[in-house]
C-alpha cells in the first residue's frame, strides 16, 4: 500500500496516534518526533505544552493556552501534514517533507490558532540556524530530539555563554533517569560560573541523581533565570531575544511534570521548584 493511502485511513478517523505510527512505519523519522508529542512519550514531546504556554503568555501580553486550543492545534497539524503530502513538490527525493515544508505548516497552524508560530519548541532554532543550517539542525532533530539538537544553535547566539555552547551535556536518554539528568545538567550549565567547582572534565552531572549536589545548586539556578529575564530585558539583538526566550522556557518553564514521570514526581520537585 502506498503511504498516502495508508495515511488516509487513520486521517479520516481523526486518529492521531495511528497516523504518526503509519508513518514510523514507513520509515519516515518526523513520525516519531510527532508521536512524542501527541503521546507525551519522549523529551521533547514533554515540554512541548509546557513551551507554548510560556511563550505564548511572553509574547502574546498574557494570552492562555488552553486544552481545547492545544488540541485544536494538535489535530490541525495532523490535517497540515497530510494535505502537504498530497503536494509532490513538498517532498525530497526520500518522499519525506522537505524540512521548510514542515516548518511552514506549524507556523501557519499557529498562527491560525492565535498563538506566535515561536511557540512550536523547533522554530526558534530554525529560524536562528537559516536557510544554510536549517536542514542540517533538523535532521539532527529528527534523530535526536528537537532540545539537545537545538541546544548549541541556541547558545553560541548569546555572548556570554557562546564558549559553553559546545560543552557536552548527558544525551536524553528515554528513560525517566537519563531525561532528569538531561535536563539538569542543561540548568547547572546557565548556572556554570557559579558551579565550576562541581564540573569535572567538562561534563556537569554523572549519571545518577545527587540530591545533595542537588539542593546545593537550587539557589544559582534561580540566579541564572533572573540573569536571562535581564539579560532579553536588555539585549538590542531579537535573534540573541528570541535564543534567551528559547532557553529560559526551556531551562526554567516547561514544569518538572514535563521531565519526568509519575514515578519521579517527588523527585522532580526537588530537582526542578516552580519557576514561575
Amino acid at each position: 500500500m502506498e503511504l498516502l493511502d495508508a495515511l488516509k485511513i487513520p486521517y479520516d478517523r481523526g486518529d492521531r496516534s495511528w497516523y504518526y505510527r503509519t508513518l514510523i512505519n514507513y520509515g519516515d523519522p518526523y513520525g516519531k518526533l510527532a508521536l512524542g508529542v501527541v503521546e507525551q512519550s519522549l523529551f521533547s514531546g514533554r515540554v512541548a505544552r509546557h513551551f507554548a504556554e510560556f511563550i505564548t503568555s511572553e509574547w502574546w501580553f498574557g494570552q492562555e493556552l488552553d486544552n481545547n486550543k492545544w488540541l485544536g492545534i494538535s489535530y490541525a497539524l495532523m490535517t497540515a501534514d497530510y494535505n502537504a503530502r498530497l503536494n509532490p513538490t513538498a517532498k525530497d527525493q526520500t518522499n519525506n517533507l522537505y524540512w521548510t515544508t514542515i516548518r511552514d505548516y506549524h507556523a501557519k497552524v499557529f498562527r491560525d490558532h492565535h498563538i506566535t508560530e515561536l511557540a512550536w519548541t523547533a522554530f526558534i532554532p530554525l529560524e536562528l540556524a537559516g536557510a544554510s543550517k536549517g536542514a542540517q539542525l533538523w535532521s539532527d532533530m529528527l534523530r535526536s530530539g528537537i532540545i539537545p539538537s537545538s541546544y548549541e544553535t541556541v547558545m553560541s547566539l548569546i555572548p556570554a555563554f557562546a564558549q559553553r555552547a559546545r560543552m557536552p551535556l548527558l544525551p536524553p536518554a528515554e528513560d525517566q533517569t537519563g531525561i532528569i539528568n538531561f535536563a539538569n545538567s542543561m540548568n547547572l550549565l546557565i548556572a556554570g560560573v557559579t558551579l565550576d567547582t562541581i564540573r569535572s572534565g567538562g561534563h556537569l552531572v554523572s549519571s545518577k541523581i545527587n540530591a545533595n549536589l542537588l539542593e546545593k545548586c537550587r539557589s544559582p539556578v534561580q540566579e541564572a533565570k533572573k540573569q536571562l529575564e535581564a539579560m532579553r530585558c536588555a539585549t538590542t539583538s531579537p535573534q540573541v531575544e528570541k535564543a534567551l526566550l528559547w532557553l529560559e522556557a526551556i531551562a526554567f518553564h516547561t514544569g518538572p511534570e514535563a521531565a519526568v514521570d509519575e514515578t519521579f514526581g517527588s523527585v522532580g520537585s526537588t530537582l526542578f521548584p516552580p519557576a514561575y
